[in-house]
């Protein structure tokens, strides 16, 4: 997956977040996804505040092969983002989402991108300490989160 990371991923990230990436964020995790029926078919509404953004990469189809599926919040409301086999949504840490397959089978992997020049354990707390150190809001609020869960 090497050269689809490098080649598609990273630069669709950089390309969206021009100003925060400043062209330095690079994907350190990936992970397969599935929701399968006798399995976990839910996923509760959180952040990723291990990444600095989030690749949704859709291995089926939406409608087809599941229902229900990733899903943005604002507050009780959800809205739904119906992915085909291929389709990638991409988003910051700070989007409340969660999943819910309701029917079938649902397939994803998922990229999680840092800013910065390494990956690693340390690596998301320096970038939210640099971003937090020019103001980001969303990158402060994302900093005391990862603070208070490494005290607990």
């Amino acid at each position: 997956l090497g050269p689809v990371v490098s080649s598609c991923v990273e630069p669709l990230v950089n390309g969206m977040f021009t100003d925060a990436c400043d062209g330095r964020c690079k994907v350190c995790q990936m992970l397969l996804r599935r929701y399968l029926e006798g399995e976990r078919r839910s996923h509760a509404v959180h952040q990723d505040s291990q990444a600095f953004a989030t690749v949704v990469l859709s291995l089926n189809d939406y409608g087809a092969d599941y229902e229900g599926g990733l899903y943005v919040s604002a507050g009780v409301q959800r809205r739904w983002v119906a992915l085909g086999a291929g389709d990638a949504a991409l988003h910051r840490s700070d989007l409340f989402h969660g999943v819910n397959v309701t029917r079938g089978n649902r397939w994803s992997l998922i990229f999680w991108a840092e800013r910065g020049d390494s990956c690693g354990a340390e690596a998301p707390a320096a970038w939210h300490r640099e971003l937090a150190a020019e103001g980001d809001a969303v990158a402060l609020y994302t900093l005391a989160v990862h603070l208070l869960d490494a005290e607990r």
